[in-house]
């Protein structure tokens, strides 16, 4: 004969787990905002250099970054889908690139406060002016990889589109020497708008 067991413990078992599943999920859900998208656009513009299709001048975008105030770095990408950026390059006399329409990256971003844009922008060696002058160009020597734009800073907010202008002064960046010119990054957000996405 087995031994009869005795149903008042096992009631007070189970009693006791319940309550302590109950207790221990009473912590509150927290609620995050809905993202919007920053997107970073190119502008480069020169009074020397004139608009043309034979004006071509090659650079190469190997980093693209956004600061928040606290510090943490938001990498923004090709597109918000991209997991990885590569080195892309642009032409930076193109007709997209004088009118603001180059895209250099997008990235969904909590809504706040960025106060820094990280780039890294180098020439691919030479410009093409009027269509057969190939001139050298050389970053100049000791000039750092990655350029800070510090003012203005910029928000972004839920669900909205925060399209910032990055423009790039030919005239103060491309230093003529005697066969060649040197590279100087010289760069600004020129503006800042938030539309609903």
């Amino acid at each position: 004969m087995s031994p009869l067991r005795h149903p008042l413990p096992m009631k007070c078992a189970a009693l006791f787990c319940f309550l302590l599943l109950q207790w221990s999920c009473t912590q509150d859900v927290f609620e995050s905002p809905e993202p919007g998208l920053l997107e970073i656009s190119f502008r480069a513009f020169s009074s020397q250099i004139p608009s043309s299709a034979s004006n071509v001048l090659p650079l190469t975008l190997t980093n693209l970054r956004a600061v928040r105030a606290d510090n943490a770095k938001l990498d923004v990408f090709p597109d918000p889908l991209s997991i990885r950026r590569n080195p892309s390059s642009f032409n930076a006399l193109d007709s997209r690139s004088l009118d603001s329409s180059l895209i250099l990256g997008q990235v969904y971003a909590p809504p706040a406060f960025f106060k820094t844009l990280e780039i890294a922008i180098e020439p691919s060696g030479f410009i093409v002016l009027d269509g057969y002058r190939f001139i050298e160009v050389r970053k100049v020597s000791g000039y750092p990889d990655l350029v800070r734009i510090t003012i203005p800073g910029f928000a972004t907010e839920s669900g909205k589109r925060t399209r910032v202008v990055v423009a790039l002064d030919l005239d103060r960046c491309l230093i003529r020497r005697l066969d060649r010119y040197d590279f100087e990054p010289v760069m600004f957000i020129s503006s800042v708008v938030s539309t609903p996405m």
